[in-house]
């Protein structure tokens, strides 16, 4: 029987990276793996995987909430059946769209699903998709790295502006400079400059 994976990781950790790399493995034996992504996401373009290391992939692009609908369509009898579903940047999907992933692929259809994604916000709280993510998942695997200031493990995001600590503010902002993973204490100290 498929399963449901949930891969996470803070920022800069090489999710994306993992996910290229997996999607690799599936291409070169000619198995279609179908790769998706929140529209939200528009960091390097809408419907684009890109790593830090420098890996690229097209995927689709689906607007939060349209998951269902999405894959009411796609995986369709006349169509080919992926043997994987890849997702890139989960935290950003609804509640809904993860537990049609699990419902209409991995339950229904026995397509087994790697959703990559952040557990947790600047704030330190779940985004709603990671949570779904953890509701529904067989498997939760966390991809490791260390902070940015120091060699503990980085289990945070830590938000910046202007070279300062952000606290506050909207949960999505979406870019790449102004986060860093940190540990812990280095998400409690409000003295932190980015040089």
């Amino acid at each position: 029987m498929a399963k449901f994976k949930f891969k996470h990781a803070v920022m800069s950790a090489g999710k994306s990276q993992e996910l290229a790399r997996v999607n690799f493995n599936y291409r070169i034996k000619n198995q279609p793996v179908l790769l998706v992504v929140p529209e939200t996401d528009n960091r390097n373009g809408v419907g684009v995987i890109s790593s830090r290391s420098g890996e690229t992939l097209s995927a689709i692009a689906i607007k939060p909430g349209k998951m269902k609908d999405f894959l009411q369509e796609r995986l369709a009898d006349n169509l080919v059946k992926p043997v994987c579903i890849l997702t890139d940047e989960t935290q950003f999907f609804k509640k809904e769209d993860i537990f049609a992933l699990k419902e209409m692929a991995v339950i229904e259809k026995d397509i087994p699903v790697i959703a990559y994604g952040l557990k947790r916000d600047f704030q330190a709280n779940l985004f709603e998709g990671s949570a779904a993510c953890l509701a529904v998942a067989e498997e939760i695997i966390e991809i490791e790295t260390v902070c940015a200031f120091c060699n503990k493990k980085a289990i945070l995001n830590m938000r910046f502006l202007n070279g300062k600590p952000v606290k506050e503010g909207e949960q999505v902002v979406i870019g790449d400079n102004e986060y860093r993973q940190v540990c812990h204490y280095h998400f409690l100290q409000e003295d932190l400059t980015l040089e």
